[in-house]
């Protein structure tokens, strides 16, 4: 290419060359959205179990367990 849009080309290619050392350090100190989420759903997941075996403990005991 040459004129003006090899001149751009050029340009752009530097740029993006140059991206790349901002991006690979926001990319190791920024946790990534997967990470996030699975970190997150685990967890709610976690708590959610506990509550619904607590629940269904509850009302087991309840419905076998008769005070007279």
């Amino acid at each position: 290419m040459s004129g003006t849009l090899g001149l751009l080309a050029k340009h752009y290619k530097h740029y993006l060359d140059f991206l790349v050392l901002p991006l690979l350090y926001i990319g190791y100190c920024i946790p990534q959205g997967s990470l996030v989420y699975w970190v997150t759903n685990s967890s709610l997941s976690v708590v959610q179990v506990g509550e619904v075996e607590t629940v269904d403990n509850q009302t087991w005991y309840e419905r076998t367990v008769h005070f007279d």
